[in-house]
């Protein structure tokens, strides 16, 4: 990646971040949960194969990888991050449910947010106290830094070639079921 697109994310990082801090919390962690939804399905993106329609298939709504959830796994199970980032995430995930499926006014301040935001890893070396949404944007960019770092050198995964079965192949294949019904091998 250039010089030039890095600068690009990192001017649109901070853009992102200064539109946190125009929010109410409630906007705050939904739009932060969504920022990373979409820079997880990004770096998942670069490193799966590059068939845009078989992908696209994973990440519709009703995808493998259409939750935000199922991104996080993916992107742990491929090593794109870390079990820290991991659960930061699932705390941010938990952070946004907790505002999106509550009717009633709610803060950071609120229990259970503040005693969730004072789990994360990614967020300030000191913990200020009584600081939760301060925790959970630094906790946000702070997640975002490791997928994008991530971003940087992943590659696309090469496509898998079918194994043609030829004759030669089929002769082996009919060799070992041979040898397998005289008890010789353990195979197949």
């Amino acid at each position: 990646m250039t010089e030039e697109y890095i600068k690009k994310i990192d001017a649109e990082q901070k853009a992102f971040k200064a539109s946190l801090d125009k929010e109410t919390d409630r906007g705050c962690s939904l739009m932060a949960a969504s920022y990373l939804d979409y820079q997880l399905e990004n770096v998942i993106r670069a490193k799966l194969v590059n068939n845009e329609t078989v992908v696209q298939k994973l990440f519709k709504f009703n995808g493998s990888l259409g939750s935000f959830s199922s991104k996080i796994e993916m992107a742990y199970s491929i090593g794109l991050i870390g079990e820290k980032a991991k659960k930061d995430l699932n705390l941010i995930r938990k952070i946004r449910n907790d505002f999106a499926h509550n009717y009633q006014p709610l803060s950071f301040t609120h229990k259970p947010m503040s005693d969730l935001c004072n789990q994360f890893y990614h967020d300030t070396p000191v913990k200020i106290r009584d600081a939760y949404r301060h925790n959970f944007t630094a906790a946000v960019v702070g997640v975002f830094a490791v997928i994008f770092g991530q971003h940087l050198s992943t590659e696309h995964i090469s496509e898998c070639n079918d194994i043609v079965i030829d004759e030669k192949m089929m002769k082996a294949i009919e060799k070992m079921k041979e040898l397998k019904s005289k008890g010789n091998v353990d195979l197949i």
